[in-house]
């Protein structure tokens, strides 16, 4: 059995306190969440806080969901306040196309970005075949995130 786990220098320290500015948190200058709201989907822990964190320090809120079924109903709860969603590929039962199609029904013009352990591989393909706007591998850095949530939309 293998255990990956982040990289320690793409931990992020610590959240920023409440009332900073998102410019003066952002490590490299580009994407600032100005209070807009990520729902972020992955079964495991580690990497839903690393998420959290790297999105918190760039000025965004953030909703997490460890399960396809749980982010579904969050989505559906604030689908008009929510401008993107960060989706894990591989999860114990509703896997990420599922959720993504799903996803989709509620709102034709959501904005997923999908990442993964595996890479770009065949599943990957055909999720990203059916209108995913993104793909991140992981473990990915803080920069990263934000290049992806830019590609799939979020300016």
């Amino acid at each position: 059995m293998r255990v990956l786990l982040p990289c320690a220098a793409n931990l992020p320290e610590r959240a920023p306190a409440l009332g900073a500015s998102a410019r003066a948190n952002r490590a490299d200058g580009s994407l600032a969440g100005n209070g807009r709201v990520v729902l972020v989907v992955d079964d495991e822990a580690l990497v839903r806080r690393s998420t959290k964190n790297s999105l918190e320090r760039r000025g965004f809120r953030v909703i997490e969901a460890a399960d396809g079924p749980t982010a579904l109903r969050l989505y559906e709860e604030r689908k008009h306040e929510i401008v993107a969603v960060v989706l894990d590929m591989i999860m114990p039962g509703m896997r990420g196309g599922d959720v993504y199609l799903a996803l989709r029904e509620a709102q034709p013009d959501v904005r997923v970005l999908l990442v993964s352990g595996s890479g770009l591989d065949a599943e990957a393909k055909s999720i990203l075949a059916l209108g995913v706007s993104g793909f991140l591998a992981k473990p990915y850095a803080d920069r990263e995130l934000a290049a992806g949530l830019e590609r799939v939309g979020v300016r």
